[in-house]
């Protein structure tokens, strides 16, 4: 006896109805992943089109996974939301982690920080391993703002 199972995937917004793309994006440093009609995906799309059209452009992103539709022959392309915070905000003590599959001049900055802070850890007599300890980055930031220097992504050109 042969079995057929069938998936219907719903709208993620609505839940009323059979979703007919998935759209990637990213907003706030969360990767996202929504099932819409085709309806609620261009009212989202019409939404975030003023921020996405004043926003700087990071280059292309490696997004995992696929963005579908009903039929598999033909894929939609992912809608990548630039992730972008208010200057206000503080700065994640954590922005100059890798992940390993950003934009090759993006991570070549956030290697050169790391470098940066090692290099003055050693100088100052921080023990080191293989991976600097968040102890000198906290205190390299805080030698760099007491100096006046730029700190954060803006101390390798990033900002």
């Amino acid at each position: 006896m042969a079995e057929i199972t069938q998936t219907l995937v719903v709208d993620d917004f609505d839940k009323t109805q059979a979703a007919d793309e998935t759209l990637l994006w990213v907003f706030d440093g969360e990767a996202l992943r929504s099932d819409l009609t085709r309806e609620n995906a261009a009212e989202l799309r019409a939404a975030i089109k003023p921020f996405r059209d004043s926003a700087r452009s990071l280059g292309k992103q490696k997004v995992v996974g696929r963005a579908k539709t009903k039929r598999a022959a033909r894929s939609v392309p992912a809608t990548p939301v630039p992730d972008e915070e208010p200057a206000a905000e503080p700065i994640d003590p954590r922005w100059f982690r890798s992940i390993r599959n950003g934009p090759v001049k993006i991570e070549a900055a956030k290697k050169k920080y790391r470098d940066m802070a090692r290099k003055w850890g050693e100088q100052r007599g921080f023990e080191m391993g293989l991976r600097v300890p968040q102890e000198v980055f906290d205190a390299y930031h805080q030698y760099r703002e007491s100096k006046g220097l730029p700190v954060g992504p803006a101390s390798v050109g990033l900002e």
